[in-house]
């Protein structure tokens, strides 16, 4: 038997795959959350990493919460969990973006300090040696 556009599937036997899977998002996406957590943490270390360390650790939380969300949904399919967890998943995904723009702000204003410095050191070593 197979489901209305020939996959070969059972409409039963897709149902459960699609819970499965589902189970399996959810799995990932908490690791992904604790992960998220966990770098943003380490990232707290550096004086210039602590703002965009707090997204990352938000945006953590954030996936943390949505994974449980989707959870309930499954086990209860109540629409105000579905809403909740679509909120949480705007949450990181807004988080996250603000983190990867500050992510991009930090290496290229890190390139540009490094260029600085490597044309600094370059003139002191010909003014001081004559040049190579």
């Amino acid at each position: 038997m197979s489901d209305s556009q020939g996959n070969g599937y059972r409409v039963d036997a897709l149902g459960s795959l699609a819970t499965e899977k589902k189970r399996k998002a959810v799995g990932w996406g908490k690791f992904a959350g604790v992960m998220a957590i966990v770098t943003g943490g380490l990232s707290c270390i550096g004086i210039i990493t602590i703002p965009m360390a707090l997204f990352q650790i938000f945006a953590g939380i954030n996936m943390w919460n949505a994974s449980k969300k989707m959870r309930e949904f499954m086990d209860s399919n109540l629409e105000s969990q579905k809403d909740e967890y679509v909120n949480l998943m705007m949450e990181y995904t807004r988080n996250m973006g603000i983190y990867f723009v500050l992510y991009l702000i930090v290496v290229v204003v890190g390139i540009l300090l490094y260029g600085l410095i490597a044309v600094v050191a370059l003139a002191v070593f010909t003014r001081a040696y004559g040049g190579f």
